[in-house]
């Protein structure tokens, strides 16, 4: 199955309060996201780099802290966030990222439909989390940004 038909059926399975597409805001929540958490870079002073927009997160994290987790998987640690709570998740494909308003249950299910690293962050854009998965798709890495304290090192 591809991933958009996976999509297609996380929609049927989930409440639209529990898991939302936001085709429409998708590009102005991914430029808030940057705002908050990435550095970015100068295209005019750093051609080298001109494909940075949107797809190398994961190397320019502002005021990046690698988190100590320990060697739970990567599920147990999801678990960790606030059942009730929205988040956007943003999974990081090679092309492009895409976004994502989700529960917690949502979040689980769209990161195994996903199989790639993700970034869990705080709607209020206070905290941010990057996570990297091997390629077997285990928690290789786990980084993180903003001015709190992430529900993953409570």
């Amino acid at each position: 199955m591809y991933f958009q038909e996976k999509i297609e059926t996380l929609k049927k399975i989930f409440k639209s309060s529990d898991f939302k597409v936001p085709f429409t805001d998708a590009t102005s929540i991914l430029k808030q996201i940057e705002k908050h958490f990435i550095i970015q870079k100068n295209v005019e002073t750093d051609l080298n780099n001109m494909s940075q927009y949107h797809n190398q997160w994961a190397a320019n994290i502002r005021q990046k802290i690698e988190l100590r987790l320990g060697y739970l998987h990567y599920m147990q640690y999801l678990e960790k966030l606030d059942s009730e709570t929205n988040y956007w998740v943003v999974l990081a494909f090679e092309a492009k990222h895409q976004v994502f308003d989700c529960k917690l249950k949502a979040i689980q299910s769209l990161i195994l439909a996903g199989k790639t690293d993700f970034f869990v962050i705080d709607k209020k854009y206070k905290w941010f989390t990057y996570f990297a998965l091997d390629k077997e798709g285990n928690l290789h890495k786990a980084y993180k940004s903003g001015s709190e304290k992430t529900p993953f090192e409570r």
